[in-house]
């Protein structure tokens, strides 16, 4: 009995990833105000999920990449408060990649419990 209720819940996640949308991402970026820089940072993403990690991604990068920059300025015009600025920000934003991976993982997880529960 309990092999029979595993393939019976394999079954029903193949079900649900197959029901989850998959679009390109033209698509993703239909609403946006600025078509072509959405899809230069989106890519190939075909989740939303996906969109949203390659744009903190590139915000991570362009962020360093604007610190280094700045850092090249004459020490008046590039203070202490401007480095921890940009390191507060790149922080924040890997922050944010992490809480989205838990947040995701853990929403993987009630799911694959609660399709268990009705199952059984």
């Amino acid at each position: 009995m309990p092999i029979e209720h595993s393939t019976s819940l394999s079954l029903v996640v193949l079900v649900m990833i197959a029901a989850i949308p998959q679009g390109s991402s033209a698509d993703l970026c239909a609403g946006a105000d600025y078509k072509a820089l959405c899809r230069s940072v989106v890519g190939r993403a075909k989740t939303p999920y996906a969109a949203a990690e390659a744009t903190v991604k590139r915000l991570i990068s362009e962020t360093k990449k604007a610190n280094l920059s700045a850092a090249r300025l004459p020490k008046k015009d590039y203070s202490q408060t401007c480095a921890t600025l940009y390191n507060n920000a790149i922080s924040d934003l890997e922050t944010s990649l992490k809480a989205a991976e838990n947040t995701l993982i853990q929403q993987l997880a009630s799911t694959g419990l609660y399709i268990s529960t009705l199952v059984n």
